[in-house]
């Protein structure tokens, strides 16, 4: 990445200078000065956005599996739950999470049909 980031910053013109600088300083770090192989701590480190390890691993570049669970929270729980309401969702979840286990467990597929626009 810093090799890219230099390439970048190298060959692009002028106008490019304050973006560029932004991106190296937020998601590289800016090199120390007399010290050209150190840089500082970016605010956003590259483990932290990089994919390439979890694209040579096979998995999920994004996590749209959390947010549609996270909507179905939301629309089933909504904000400021009590308690007793909070407790009725855990337990169906938990009783659909059973559910799929036990799918898994005896070789039940079941696909889903994708929405055609």
């Amino acid at each position: 990445m810093v090799e890219i980031c230099q390439f970048c910053i190298s060959s692009s013109p002028a106008e490019f200078v304050k973006i560029l600088d932004y991106f190296e300083e937020t998601y590289i770090g800016k090199p120390i000065e007399d010290s050209p192989n150190l840089r500082s701590v970016p605010l956003y480190p590259i483990k932290l956005w990089n994919l390439n390890k979890r694209v040579l691993n096979d998995m999920p570049r994004s996590n749209n599996s959390i947010e549609a669970w996270h909507k179905a929270l939301a629309q089933d729980v909504q904000s400021h739950p009590t308690i007793d309401k909070l407790l009725r969702h855990i337990q169906k979840e938990q009783s659909l999470t059973d559910t799929l286990i036990h799918q898994v467990e005896h070789g039940i597929v079941t696909l889903r049909k994708k929405p055609r626009f």
